[in-house]
């Protein structure tokens, strides 16, 4: 029901609201001089049932890759307070470490990427780097004072994409796992996941990103990781903004919309961890790092449809 001047009229819509304390009622985004204004709105009796996930849903993440990826590509963490509870973030740029970084992180809410110490890419073929322990070892020192804030390590990118082996891959895995006993060590496998996919026992959780491809196929490779990592926790990493050729902002929507129904039906997908937006790889998209979100106003709903869902209570 709304009242304007005094007079009333009810209106259905024909979507359910995200379950938030403030309405968006948006602005003429073609004309950033004009805007929208109201005075003494008040909302009542939203249905957000939808906005809640089913009980016996093992879906309980949701954040963001990248919410912190370089200097350049700007720190994310406080526009995502809030509607996250899992975020990628780097903090050893090539200049120094950045751990002051972490303090943005609520606590356990933060997977810090590791790849940088472990692995050497230089030759195309990532390897073990020689000196991969001590290596380690620093980033761990530069992380403990904020070791209540990180949620996981993060192994090197699509490790077996990019040519790592399995036992380097278990190595890594196997030191973060001596020196931090009781913080996961996650991987991303990327579209390496098929019938060979070995995951090493020392990774913890494990997600694989597959972007632009039919959600059929999605759905059939999160089954088929769940196989292949018996026992543990599956990520989903879906793509927040348009980022392949043809791609647009409706088409984007409509795939996030499906992914929270692909993860719910899935025994052990416990999260989805969102591709940028701010990565800048789409088409016409800015440089790295500079906010896209306000280009996207479909896919931007579809991800506070996501978090409301995942960061709600159960139905």
């Amino acid at each position: 029901m709304i009242t304007v001047n005094g007079a009333r009229v009810e209106l259905t819509l024909d979507q359910v609201v995200p379950d938030r304390a403030r309405l968006y009622l948006g602005r003429y985004a073609s004309d950033p001089g004009r805007i929208s204004t109201a005075d003494d709105l008040r909302v009542g009796r939203l249905d957000s049932a939808a906005l809640r996930r089913p009980a016996g849903s093992a879906l309980r993440y949701v954040g963001y890759y990248a919410a912190r990826l370089h200097p350049a590509g700007g720190d994310h963490l406080p526009e995502v307070t809030g509607r996250s509870n899992l975020n990628w973030v780097n903090i050893s740029d090539y200049d120094r470490y950045r751990p002051e970084t972490l303090a943005d992180c609520a606590p356990r809410s933060c997977v810090v990427y590791a790849g940088h110490e472990f692995f050497d890419c230089a030759s195309g073929a990532c390897r073990l780097h020689a000196e991969a322990e001590r290596r380690w070892g620093v980033l761990a020192a530069q992380v403990r004072p904020y070791l209540d804030r990180v949620g996981a390590f993060y192994l090197l990118d699509e490790p077996f994409h990019r040519g790592a082996t399995f036992a380097d891959v278990r190595r890594s895995a196997r030191l973060i796992e001596g020196t931090y006993p009781d913080v996961p060590v996650m991987m991303e496998a990327g579209p390496k996941v098929d019938a060979n996919l070995r995951v090493p026992d020392e990774v913890d959780w494990v997600g694989f990103d597959w972007y632009c491809r039919p959600m059929a196929e999605i759905e059939r490779l999160a089954a088929t990781l769940e196989r292949q990592a018996p026992g543990r926790p599956v990520f989903l990493l879906p793509e927040a903004a348009p980022r392949c050729p043809g791609q647009t902002d409706a088409v984007v929507a409509q795939r996030l919309r499906e992914y929270p129904r692909i993860a719910e039906a899935r025994p052990r997908v416990a999260g989805l961890m969102l591709f940028g937006p701010w990565t800048g790889v789409g088409p016409g998209d800015p440089p790295a790092g500079r906010p896209t979100p306000s280009k996207h106003p479909r896919s931007g709903d579809a991800v506070e449809r996501i978090a409301a869902r995942i960061l709600g209570a159960t139905r």
